[in-house]
Order: C-alpha cells, then structure tokens, then sequence
C-alpha cells in the first residue's frame, strides 16, 4: 500500500475565506458551539438572518469539517462535518477551525484524523492564550503531519472507523435512557423541585451541603491506575473515557496531594469557570480527587443523601446561575443560596435504591463502553498510522 506523507495545510484549506458574491438569500444556516456534540456530530443547524451573521462570524459551505479551536471544547472532541446544511452558505462561531478537505483527501477520513485522541493530545500541547481562553492556532493545523495513503484506502478505514463509533454511539444512548429513567423516578417520587407541589421541606443548598473549590494543583506523576493517594482532576479528565458518570481515572495521581484542595469520595464534580460550564457535565468522585481551580465539588451534609444530591444538579443547566462577568463563573455565592427540597430520609432511601439499580447496570454498560473505546482507540491509531 503507497503512503505519502503530507502535512495537513498540503491536502486541506484551513479556515478559507467565504464567497458571498453569489449568495443573495435573506436566511442561512448557522451552527453555534453548542450545535456540536462531544460525539462528532452536529446536533442542531440554526437559521438565521444573513444580515446578522455575515460579519463577524466563521463561514463555511456543506462538506467543511467543524473543529472547535477553544478550550475545553477542542479537549472534548466538538468537532463535526458539515453535511444536509439548508443552505448553500453558512455561518457558525468563531471558535471553530474550518477544514475544507480537496481533492487528495476523503471528508469521513479527514474527520477521523482531527478527531482521535493522540490528535487532540497535540493539539492540546500547542495551545496559545491564557488560562481558560486557550485555543489551538492555525498554525498547528496547517504543520500536522499525516499519513496519507490512496483515496480508496482512505474511505475504507473511514468505513471502519464509522462502524466502531456506531458501537461506541449505541452504549452511549443506552446510558443516556438510564439517566432519563432516573430524571423520571425522581419527578414522580418527589415532584418538580421548583414548583415543588408536593410540599416537601426546603433549605438553602449552603446549608444541607459541603463545598470544594480547586486551587492550584501540585506535582504530580502519571496515572496508571495506582491506588490510594489522590488523582489530580482538570476540566478536561471529566471526559476521559470510563469518567461518563464518575471520576474513575485522570491523566495525572500523587500519593500526598501536599497543599491541594481534596475534595471526598461521593461529592459531586462541576465545572465553575470558563466554557466549561456550558458544557453542564456533572460527575460523581469515586475517589478523593485534587481538584484544579476551574472545578469545584458539593457534597451532601446529614440530611441529604448523595443519589438525591446528583439527580437534584441534573434538573437544571449551570450556566444559569452564573455569574455575569466577561469569563463566565460558579463560586459557593452562587450556589449556597440555591434552593433545594429535602425529602424525608425515608423517601430519599427510596429512590435511592432504584439509583443504585440503575447504577448497577450502567456499571456494566461503562465497562463495555470502555471496552469498545479502547477498540476504537487502538484501530484509530493502527488505521490512521498506516
């Protein structure tokens, strides 16, 4: 099999310039950030106003590959190919990256490259900017260097590759029907906790629970799965594979977490500064955990168990409640005032025994989810390393 050996910027135009002059509709299509899922795909298409969005905004055409450029998003793995657009021209957010793959290189295949982990692994190395701000540049797109074999060889691994993330798609759906079960469970068992027609106890969330802000993380080493001592968790290790729902594993560990802000085993992880919160993820520590300064954990007091705690957070997004300044943020101020029923222990015994069923089960759909993403893994670096 004939390979060549290219830099990215050789085979594909990065962010090129959009053609306006034939395009006269009042409407196109527009594509924000959270239009992208983690999951390669583009979840919504917008329409918008062509006036509103013509300047100012990142345009690409159908077949141009989405990568977001900012973190954490481009951490994540936001990343789409633009295909079925309604219309001819279309705008999206300038924190994308837009790769228009020619005629050398095969669009499925393109994805694939930018979107396996050794790729975003680099990328991530690169980034420019401040803390919170920062975004791979152009440059390294451009200067990447990949494997290019034949056209035909090309669609047959992106072939491949499509049919291990439909797996990968297929556990991740079934997770996703378990969470809603859940969200149903618990509306059924104690109602709508805003409306809170049930007439069940409230407390302000400050007073019925513990809050872990992150602070600078110390040295650490790397994480091969040591017991006992502590993982050191940024924003992007809540989306390493086997952390779905709880933080199992992280890039780095210390045995002491000397000066670090520890939070416990069954506290409740979000993110409290930057995009990350629009991302809404929640997890649970499975583990006492070093936390950096954009997390922030809250675990439940006395009265409160952790299972009602969880599916409490999950009934409303965290970016509103955030705090109104140029980078959004999350402190304890924003939260301890919040309002939360408090079911008596009875009831919440109750629901969590349903949880720990449902959690059961999602275990095991972890444990083949990360199984198939470790397939996936290893033929995305075989394939793609040809």
């Amino acid at each position: 099999m004939t390979v060549k050996h290219v830099r990215l910027g050789d085979v594909v135009q990065i962010n090129p310039s959009a053609r306006f002059s034939d395009y006269t509709e009042d409407r196109v299509s527009f594509v924000a950030m959270t239009d992208v899922s983690d999951a390669g795909r583009l979840s919504n298409v917008q329409n918008r106003m062509t006036a509103e969005v013509s300047k100012g905004y990142t345009s690409f055409c159908e077949g141009d590959v989405l990568l977001a450029k900012i973190t954490p998003c481009f951490e994540n793995g936001k990343a789409a190919v633009a295909l079925q657009l309604p219309t001819r021209l279309a705008f999206g957010s300038t924190e994308f990256h837009v790769l228009r793959p020619s005629e050398k290189i095969d669009t499925r295949f393109l994805f694939h490259l930018i979107w396996n982990p050794e790729f975003r692994r680099q990328g991530a190395l690169r980034m420019t900017g401040s803390a919170g701000q920062k975004r791979v540049p152009a440059a390294f797109l451009s200067d990447y260097e990949v494997a290019l074999p034949s056209l035909p060889e090309q669609r047959r691994i992106a072939v491949i590759l499509d049919k291990a993330d439909g797996l990968r798609r297929k556990r991740l759906e079934a997770n996703r029907l378990a969470n809603e079960f859940l969200r149903a469970c618990f509306r059924d068992m104690f109602g709508d906790p805003v409306t809170n027609e049930k007439g069940l106890p409230v407390h302000q969330l400050g007073d019925v629970c513990r809050f872990y802000a992150g602070n600078s993380l110390p040295a650490g080493e790397p994480f091969d799965g040591q017991l006992g001592g502590f993982l050191h968790i940024k924003v992007g290790d809540m989306n390493l594979p086997g952390n779905e729902t709880d933080i199992q594993v992280a890039r780095e560990w210390s045995s002491k977490g000397s000066g670090a802000i520890i939070a416990p085993a069954g506290t409740i992880l979000i993110p409290k500064r930057g995009g990350a919160i629009a991302t809404n993820k929640k997890r649970v520590l499975s583990r006492p955990c070093a936390l950096d300064p954009n997390l922030m954990a809250i675990g439940p007091g006395d009265g409160l168990r952790q299972e009602v705690l969880l599916e409490w957070f999950k009934q409303f997004d965290l970016t509103s409640i955030t705090s109104g300044s140029a980078v959004p943020q999350l402190n304890k101020g924003d939260l301890a005032p919040l309002r939360i029923t408090v079911p008596p222990l009875a009831m919440q015994d109750r629901f969590v025994d349903v949880s720990r069923k449902v959690k059961s089960a999602m275990v095991r759909q972890g444990e083949q989810l990360m199984s198939i993403q470790a397939i996936c893994a290893a033929l995305t670096s075989n394939l793609l390393a040809v």
